[in-house]
């Protein structure tokens, strides 16, 4: 026993000793490892310290500062040129390079347009291999070639299209505190290149690099690439000067603006994630998470998840810089091309969606596919949206399904031309909005009944129709939408031609609405879209009118009534939000009509959907 004693006692400090040689090894690699980053951190800082001075990190550019937009045009996009020149609201001068613009389009915007100067660009100066190239590619000799010769401090590479107004003070404040500006996708946070704005101190850096990019054959087509990694590369060193600054008690440089445009940036993993991170990261877990269905099994629906959509006709007004991702496509094997399509656009409605698809299910007949797109809509909507089309697929009839996702709000009209053009319907397109529910079977082949007959109808209402002075009305109009129609009201076949109507539901014929465009999302964005399109239809010798249909919509279940649903979104979303709300509504106008007339013209369907 005394020797155990003694054994145990001599054995002790032999463990003690090895477990004090294991902790001075870890030390002593932990330290290594401090050192080598801290000498990383030194070599990048004293190459940043040279990059970047004090002048590029205070520089504080205002809107007022002297500043160039570049734009392109050839004569078939002219329209989209003038479109975004009228929106533009500053005096900055814009340089319009002529890529095969008529005679009369120059005079136009000589005459028209006085800080516009347009300028033709010599194809001589670029390699044979960019004769045919897009006006995405040729950018950076534009930007660079103004840079030149105008000697301007900052130069803003601006779309065709693009809307020009408020984000002018947005991107000068962020050119200002980082050097540059460049919009991206804000579902994936990738560079779309929409509006690309650099400082002149940036031009060695970024530009001369992007341009020569594009002068080599091996490279020209990843340019947009090239443009992504060196900027983010000026931000990362732009972030470490900034805070190694700090640390050393030197000057500070200004806060990042907080820019949505670089939505989903990589930030270094020593500083705190913006608001728009988060943001981006909820998105993500949204649209990436795929449901377990077999796309061989031929008993169930193929499902692809997260994509760009495809738009199958072309949208006549498109409001710029509204972003969508497809996160859920439910196809039916076998499938026909639909005889309808309906259009759903939502926002924050997770409590009603469920109740209104399934009336949408179990009343819908004919062959019909169906887009819902969540607008903005941060709440449960997209879970409660899988799980009733996932149940709807039984709907036999029910040829497709699709979900899009839009980050920031675009409101209804825009939503809905979104729907509208992702489908291809052979006859009729049909909006519903989330908060009413059809009621009746066979709603919707009632609901085209009106053009099946006539065949200068473009749109009938299942709510109402009424004078463009709303005078005189037919339907419910009014709050009495609360309620559903009697059989009475529903045995009656009588079409009412109107000078406008509502939507609630609302049914348009495909072929004519294709070619009006369909809805003016630029003016009308939040309502009045419906009355302008009947105002258009006149003067193409359209009719359209109210014809009712089994339905009813609570006044409590909108969002935009509630205050409590609204807060659902994030508050970074609705700062953006607000932001473009200001700038749609200052186009806001009333629509036009031909004629209005108050003696409404009343017609008897005998084609109607019986329910068998």
């Amino acid at each position: 026993e005394a020797m155990q004693r003694q054994g145990v006692e001599t054995g002790a400090p032999k463990r003690s000793k090895n477990i004090s040689r294991w902790s001075l090894w870890l030390m002593a690699c932990i330290f290594l490892l401090l050192v080598a980053r801290l000498l990383l951190h030194i070599g990048d800082l004293n190459a940043v310290l040279d990059l970047f001075d004090d002048e590029l990190l205070v520089l504080n550019i205002s809107s007022n500062s002297p500043a160039v937009l570049v734009m392109a045009a050839m004569a078939n996009d002219f329209d989209y040129l003038v479109y975004s020149l009228q929106m533009h609201q500053s005096p900055a001068p814009v340089v319009v390079y002529d890529l095969g613009l008529v005679p009369n389009q120059v005079e136009y915007l000589d005459n028209t347009y006085p800080n516009v100067s347009v300028v033709s660009f010599d194809f001589s100066l670029v390699p044979e291999f960019l004769m045919n190239a897009s006006v995405e590619i040729l950018r950076p000799l534009f930007v660079a070639q103004v840079f030149d010769k105008r000697n301007a401090t900052v130069v803003i590479w601006v779309d065709n299209g693009v809307l020009w107004t408020s984000e002018n003070d947005v991107a000068m404040k962020t050119i200002g505190a980082q050097g540059y500006y460049a919009t991206a996708s804000g579902a994936t946070g990738e560079i779309n290149g929409h509006v690309v704005g650099l400082n002149k101190i940036l031009y060695d850096i970024v530009l001369i690099e992007w341009k020569e990019c594009v002068l080599k054959v091996d490279c020209f087509k990843r340019s947009e690439k090239v443009l992504a990694r060196l900027l983010k590369r000026v931000r990362l060193k732009k972030n470490v000067a900034a805070r190694s600054r700090k640390r050393c008690g030197r000057n500070t440089a200004p806060h990042f603006i907080s820019d949505d445009s670089w939505f989903g940036h990589w930030m270094p993993f020593f500083s705190l994630l913006p608001e728009e991170e988060k943001i981006n990261k909820k998105f993500s877990k949204q649209r990436v998470v795929p449901l377990t269905f077999s796309p061989k099994s031929k008993k169930r629906p193929i499902i692809e998840v997260g994509k760009a959509p495809i738009f199958k006709h072309k949208r006549k007004w498109v409001y710029p810089g509204l972003e969508q991702l497809v996160v859920l496509e439910l196809y039916r094997v076998g499938r026909v091309q639909p005889r309808t399509s309906i259009v759903m656009p939502s926002h924050n409605q997770a409590h009603v969606l469920e109740k209104s698809i399934s009336h949408l299910c179990e009343n819908t007949v004919g062959s019909w596919d169906i887009v819902i797109i969540l607008d903005a809509s941060y709440d449960d909507s997209l879970i409660q949206v899988k799980k009733s089309l996932i149940k709807c697929m039984q709907n036999k009839d029910l040829m497709a399904a699709r979900v899009v996702f839009e980050l920031f709000s675009a409101w209804e009209t825009s939503s809905d031309n979104v729907g509208y053009a992702m489908s291809d319907p052979t006859h009729y397109y049909i909006q519903v909005q989330p908060d009413i529910f059809v009621t009746q079977f066979g709603w919707n082949a009632r609901l085209c009944s009106p053009m099946d007959q006539e065949k200068t109808v473009l749109a009938v209402s299942g709510r109402c129709g009424h004078s463009f002075s709303t005078r005189k009305k037919i339907g419910r109009c009014s709050s009495n939408f609360e309620t559903d129609l009697s059989k009475n009201e529903l045995q009656r076949n009588i079409f009412y031609v109107t000078p406008t109507v509502n939507r609630g539901p609302l049914a348009f014929r495909a072929s004519g609405f294709q070619d009006m465009g369909f809805l003016n999302e630029l003016v009308y964005f939040q309502g009045d879209d419906d009355h302008d399109l009947a105002a258009r239809a006149q003067f193409k010798n359209w009719s359209v009118g109210y014809f009712p249909v089994g339905s009813y919509s609570p006044l409590n279940n909108s969002p935009s009534r509630s205050k409590t649903l609204s807060d659902i979104t994030p508050k970074t979303v609705r700062l953006k939000d607000k932001q473009h709300l200001l700038a749609r509504r200052a186009r806001e106008r009333k629509p036009s009509p031909k004629f209005d007339f108050e003696r409404f013209r009343e017609i008897n369907i005998v084609q109607t959907f019986t329910g068998h």
